[in-house]
């Protein structure tokens, strides 16, 4: 038999469904979001990956990311619905009840609703699993047969969100015990009836939220450097966030006040109640909008850049290895010597190689214009990705068309031009890396935006090597000999093996290198899937997030809207005006959020790019082009949200 406490907790679900089917639901998502990352992580299928190491740590990663966004949701929409409450909670305490009471009515409530979520989350998450890592492998461009291991996930993963989603919900219960331990009835009606707190210095709290808005955009325009944006990244990221938390109210508010002193807007029936209205929603709901504004910027950034990286895969394989494998060393060994020793291998093993040879170097320089000459600073603290760098290649073997000139200069951006080499007089030809595929290939990350010149002629390049040597680099520098080649026919997963016993003896205990372009394609291809994966998976939370919150939002706005707009009615407003009214506060208030994502996003871009340089995507055209696509696709989901939300507010407002 049921106890009183519970029948009353289940009934006041029952009786604010409104509140609690969203509330579900958000959970449940979450809960299905981490069962997936979780599963995948720890199927055994992911252990003949390429890559498996890298995939399972961007599970993980984004398994911590989601579990830190899934408390936070829970904890403001648990923390919204207590408010909601309030009042009821008040009439519990004047009928007699004692908080003890209240507590036992919290226990069931919270018990009722983490069964029904961990229960709808994990089936959902059972019957959908196999898709979504279909789907995935699909991206790893894999034929592993994902039924292998089963129709179902591994049980660990599925039990330990469970135990996760337990803890966050007595957490729930914890906060709302301390919270409300010095509650009495009136205190509860006061909660009901509260707005969310202004600053008490709104003036100087919103110039302080401007000055950090602008520190974090001025941190995005000014970075020029990978390195530097990787470290400056979550600084400019903590600015933006916490000076729209405190501009927002102050931003928008200043705005409205201009329209008030438009008297020819100002002063119509419809644009007065909307923008009386508006100022003091803003005032009132100045969190609640900025959360909206941060998440919207949150999904449109990580969608855009999971996209980027996933669309453009295919180029940076072919711009890191550009042949099937490449084997580099000191060029105190003889390149010739390697080149025949690999091409006797290749025959011993019945394959027909295609061999190219050349000598390579990474040197800091200085620029003067459109010249480059030897680097004087001492920058020996700074590492390879703070100094300009030009990557120098002594082509054997005729791979570039040199015509009659000396040096080929391909470019890695527009904004880069060199045209002289100081203290020599060579013609230079300029030529679009991306326009120029060659089996010369930049394994290096961190070296693949850096400025190539390639020389035909022995004598100058040992010349330019030997001038641009830095003196802090001691007793000179010692070029890389490569030996890179195709294979015909299909690859050999036990060539590599193969070709390093046979050569490492020949090394004379140098340092040698031997990269199966094979492996390393899947290796990349597992990360960049994963990113995308992931990212689609955090955009996703931070949508859901973004609707709860909008959900909310009306629905707060339409409980505290109900009286006003009775008043007015009786004063002489009809539906029609009082709908149009509606129409127009409740379109300006929540697509201000959108205005203020729109100019993150479009903020962030430099640091964002020069960000994903570090993953080798230099194509900034493609960036853009995604961001478009992302943000034209935000629009038309954030309308559709907002319509549907809105019949909630007109349901309570005008019933």
């Amino acid at each position: 038999m049921k106890s009183l406490y519970q029948r009353l907790a289940i009934d006041g679900i029952k009786r604010h469904k409104r509140l609690y089917i969203p509330f579900i639901g958000t959970t449940v998502f979450f809960i299905v979001l981490i069962n997936i990352c979780l599963s995948i992580s720890a199927d055994p299928l992911t252990k003949n990956f390429f890559g498996q190491t890298t995939i399972r740590t961007l599970m993980n990663l984004g398994s911590i990311i989601l579990l830190i966004f899934a408390l936070l949701t829970i904890l403001t929409n648990y923390n919204f619905i207590q408010k909601n409450k309030a009042e009821e909670s008040a009439l519990y305490l004047t009928l007699g009840m004692e908080k003890k009471h209240l507590v036992k009515i919290y226990i069931y409530e919270l018990i009722n609703l983490y069964i029904k979520s961990i229960i709808i989350g994990t089936i959902i998450s059972a019957i959908i699993y196999k898709l979504v890592f279909a789907g995935f492998l699909q991206m790893l461009d894999t034929d592993m047969n994902v039924l292998e291991t089963g129709i179902f996930p591994t049980i660990q993963p599925l039990l330990l969100t469970a135990l996760i989603f337990f803890i966050i919900f007595a957490l729930l219960l914890a906060r709302q015990i301390f919270k409300s331990r010095n509650f009495s009835p009136m205190s509860f009606r006061y909660q009901a009836k509260a707005g969310q707190k202004t600053p008490k210095y709104p003036i100087a709290t919103g110039i302080f939220g401007i000055l950090c808005i602008g520190a974090g955009y001025y941190i995005s325009l000014t970075t020029q450097n990978p390195m530097d944006a990787f470290k400056l990244f979550f600084l400019a990221v903590m600015l933006v966030i916490v000076g729209t938390y405190a501009a927002f109210s102050v931003i928008v508010s200043g705005v409205l006040k201009l329209l008030q002193k438009n008297k020819n807007f100002y002063y119509k029936k419809s644009n007065f109640t909307a923008v009386s209205g508006l100022i003091y929603r803003v005032r009132n709901s100045a969190k609640t909008l900025a959360s909206i504004a941060i998440l919207s910027t949150m999904v449109i950034i990580v969608l855009t850049s999971g996209f980027s990286l996933y669309f453009a895969t295919s180029e940076v394989q072919e711009q890191m290895f550009a042949t099937d494998y490449k084997l580099s060393f000191p060029n105190t060994n003889d390149i010739d010597l390697f080149r025949d020793e690999v091409d006797r291998i290749l025959k011993e093993n019945n394959k027909t190689g295609h061999i190219w040879t050349y000598e390579s170097a990474v040197l800091p320089v200085d620029r003067d214009g459109t010249s480059i000459k030897k680097k004087i600073t001492d920058d020996q603290s700074m590492d390879g990705s703070q100094i300009d760098m030009v990557f120098f290649v002594l082509d054997h073997d005729s791979a570039y068309d040199f015509k009659d000139n000396d040096v080929i200069f391909l470019q890695s951006n527009d904004k880069r031009q060199i045209e002289k080499i100081e203290g020599m007089d060579l013609k230079i030809k300029r030529e679009l890396a991306e326009k120029y595929p060659t089996p010369i290939s930049i394994a290096d990350i961190s070296i693949n935006d850096k400025d190539q010149l390639i020389f035909k002629d022995p004598k100058i390049f040992e010349k330019v090597i030997r001038d641009f040597t830095p003196k802090w680099y001691g007793g000179g520098y010692e070029t890389v000999n490569n030996v890179n080649f195709d294979v015909e026919g299909n690859y050999d997963p036990y060539l590599r093996d193969k070709l390093w016993d046979e050569l490492k003896d020949n090394m004379d205990n140098d340092w040698f290198s031997l990269q199966d372009s094979q492996v390393d394609r899947n290796d990349l291809l597992a990360v960049y899937a994963g990113i995308f994966f992931v990212g689609i998976i955090l955009g996703l939370g931070f949508l859901v997030s973004t609707v709860l919150a909008i959900y909310y939002k009306q629905l707060s706005e339409g409980i505290e809207d109900k009286a006003r707009f009775k008043t007015m009615r009786q004063l002489g407003m009809t539906d029609r005006e009082a709908k149009k009214s509606i129409s127009k506060q409740m379109g300006l208030v929540f697509f201000l959020p959108l205005i203020f994502a729109f100019a993150h996003s479009l903020f962030a871009i430099p640091i964002i790019t020069k960000f994903l340089q570090i993953l080798s995507l230099n194509n900034v055209r493609l960036y853009l082009m995604c961001l478009i696509s992302v943000f034209i696709a935000y629009i038309i989901f954030y309308l559709l949200t907002f319509k549907s939300t809105e019949k909630t507010y007109n349901e309570i407002v005008l019933e």
